[in-house]
């Protein structure tokens, strides 16, 4: 169970990274086909991983991009904590709904903090593109892993 402060710190961050989706709103791109593709070397390493030795269920898990891939001291910084680091490369938000079923569905968190974004405004996308990925990701949370 997370605590109050957690719970304060998880909203501020939605809000943040809403207030940063919105703020590219008048932003123009092309929308290039998305290549999920890329990123099977690093599904299949973490798949790997967890044959090896299996994440509870019930953790944090971060998924994204290099952000979170890079985030070496997750578990520092969330002492007594389960946390889940499956941060890939400079994914996208469709990345992780194309992967949602491999590296999302199976940890059955109780709470996912998704990094991503960036990489889709800097690869063309719109922020509208962005924000209805986004919704897409939250649609299949709320369906699928709705005690997150």
């Amino acid at each position: 169970m997370i605590s109050r402060y957690e719970s304060s710190v998880c909203f501020i961050s939605f809000r943040a990274l809403i207030l940063f989706l919105f703020s590219f709103l008048t932003c123009e791109g092309t929308g290039k086909l998305q290549n999920s593709e890329q990123w099977e070397e690093a599904i299949v390493a973490f798949e790997s991983q967890d044959r090896k030795s299996p994440p509870s269920s019930g953790g944090v898990l971060f998924i994204g991009s290099s952000s979170i891939r890079k985030w070496d001291s997750l578990s520092e910084d969330f002492p007594n904590k389960n946390v889940i680091n499956r941060g890939f490369g400079g994914s996208k938000i469709p990345d992780s709904i194309h992967f949602f079923e491999r590296i999302v569905q199976p940890y059955k968190p109780s709470v996912i903090v998704l990094y991503a974004g960036d990489n889709d405004i800097g690869g063309g996308h719109t922020a509208q593109q962005v924000f209805d990925n986004f919704k897409v990701f939250s649609n299949l949370v709320a369906k699928r892993l709705p005690e997150a």
